[in-house]
């Protein structure tokens, strides 16, 4: 399991940091930019509800932490710094004044993406046995689209992970 995790990691990480300093999927960029607005103005209000306000309310907070570690870094002087220059433009690309940001929220769906490969192979081993299990990891570890889904920010791969714990979950009250 160890190393369909960190292959699963590996197949990943390249693509993290593809069209930085650009969020080069529109998806992508409405979420990230619901994130900074919540961060910037403290209005958690998104003022946008195609998509489910959970993610972008995690990525607020992976993205405040990432905010205080660029305060202490020095990358960052004040809140005021943060509301002037990280406006994202929006011309027919997506440029993203600081890439670090984005860099964060794609790495934390990455790492939702490495946890559902996780919770498939329990969810897996429970209904089924170990070697399913662990096959089960295997394939979604491979997975072109998990992959694909899992460099950008967007909703796919929360929502697999959410409901692979769900139903992980109900797994344990069926048989327990």
């Amino acid at each position: 399991l160890i190393c369909i995790l960190f292959g699963s990691y590996y197949l990943r990480k390249p693509y993290i940091k593809v069209g930085l300093p650009y969020a080069t999927y529109e998806d992508e960029f409405n979420i990230y930019e619901r994130s900074i607005q919540i961060i910037k103005t403290g209005d958690f209000n998104p003022h946008f509800f195609d998509y489910p306000s959970l993610f972008t309310y995690l990525q607020t907070g992976v993205l405040t932490l990432r905010y205080f570690e660029a305060l202490k870094e020095g990358e960052i002087k004040s809140v005021e710094e943060l509301k002037t220059r990280f406006d994202c433009q929006t011309d027919s690309i997506y440029y993203i004044f600081n890439p670090n940001f984005l860099y964060t929220a794609r790495a934390f769906t990455t790492l939702l993406g490495l946890f559902t490969i996780l919770l498939i192979y329990l969810l897996a081993s429970n209904l089924y046995n170990k070697q399913i299990g662990l096959l089960s990891a295997f394939f979604l570890g491979i997975s072109q689209a998990h992959i694909y889904c899992g460099k950008y920010v967007v909703t796919d791969v929360p929502l697999t992970f959410f409901c692979v714990l769900t139903a992980l979950s109900a797994s344990y009250i069926l048989l327990y």
